[in-house]
């Protein structure tokens, strides 16, 4: 488990394929755009990995424009975003621009 702080534009790597990137931050939420790692020719490798991400959150849309596809997520505090059931990215403190955000991780990678 590692407890990070992710300003907007920053990353976190919820396993070998996904990455997270903050791409918001207001008073009651974070905006998480969440990518899986493929190149253009292989679009529907990113859905199959987007599919096995599953979120608390309450709102979620993909973003199909320009390269890769994203998930981006509305996560409020105490919400959270997990991948595969192995990796777990929580929201527990939103303040001042900066999100705190845990992450379980059954890979044993820390960010």
């Amino acid at each position: 488990m590692s407890i990070v702080s992710r300003k907007c534009g920053e990353q976190v790597q919820l396993s070998d394929d996904i990455s997270v990137t903050v791409l918001a931050i207001d008073c009651s939420e974070v905006k998480l755009g969440i990518c899986s790692f493929t190149n253009k020719r292989r679009k529907s490798y990113a859905n199959e990995h987007l599919q096995c991400v599953h979120t608390t959150c309450s709102g979620f849309y993909y973003f199909p424009l320009g390269g890769s596809i994203t998930l981006v997520v509305h996560c409020e505090m105490g919400k959270s975003v997990s991948y595969n059931d192995t990796s777990t990215l929580t929201v527990l403190k939103i303040a001042e621009g900066i999100a705190t955000l845990r992450l379980v991780s059954g890979c044993g990678r820390t960010p």
